[in-house]
């Protein structure tokens, strides 16, 4: 049930950032055949073999990152098109992502400090979202006040990400020496890193672009 909300995730993601974001045949196309990847090589348990693990997830995490760079260089110009309530929907999955951490953390995946009993603040501000976009909706927003909480969003996220690859089994592993950072080796969690999380930085990002050039 837990990898079928994740999944259900995955799919509104992904309709969601090729509708407004990614609207390009050649992005969407570079998108669905890594997701397609990603899925394939987690269900071979790729990921599961921890030999040469760090090269793994530095190939995994660096072709979301290629793909946002090459974005990011061609389409700052149609950024205007895009909305801040789709930018801000984005943000609602940050909700149901953090009681699958906590449902993984129960089934010994991953450690707690990652979790919102530890150190990971990110529902407390995902549930913010709901506001937002209400005020968004009723356009009674100052810009400055969105531009913080952008901010603070892109802060909340790169804490658990630094959380997460410190509590990874990993020659750098800081945290969960117990119980590590198993969850993203395991189908279809490695969308989590991957995919999920990238783009959540790339809506924060444009966001904060849009109000700092006023675009």
């Amino acid at each position: 049930m837990i990898k079928v909300l994740f999944l259900l995730i995955i799919v509104f993601l992904y309709c969601h950032s090729v509708n407004n974001i990614f609207k390009e045949l050649k992005y969407i196309l570079a998108i669905s055949i890594f997701i397609f990847l990603q899925i394939i090589l987690s269900l071979l348990n790729f990921y599961s073999n921890l030999e040469f693990i760090q090269l793994k997830m530095i190939l995994t995490l660096l072709v979301p990152t290629l793909i946002i760079i090459f974005h990011f260089q061609h389409n700052k110009n149609s950024f205007i098109k895009i909305s801040y309530k789709n930018l801000t929907l984005i943000h609602f999955v940050r909700i149901p992502i953090e009681f699958i951490l906590y449902h993984n953390y129960k089934e010994k995946l991953i450690p707690k400090i990652m979790t919102f009993e530890g150190l990971n603040f990110d529902l407390f501000f995902a549930l913010t979202t709901l506001l937002i976009y209400y005020l968004l909706n009723k356009n009674i927003i100052h810009k400055k006040i969105l531009l913080a909480w952008n901010i603070f969003g892109l802060i909340f996220v790169l804490n658990i990400v630094i959380i997460a690859v410190l509590s990874t089994p990993t020659p750098i592993q800081k945290f969960g020496f117990n119980q590590p950072n198993l969850m993203i080796f395991n189908f279809p969690y490695i969308l989590l890193p991957s995919f999920i999380v990238p783009i959540v930085i790339y809506s924060h990002i444009i966001s904060i672009l849009k109000i700092k050039h006023k675009i």
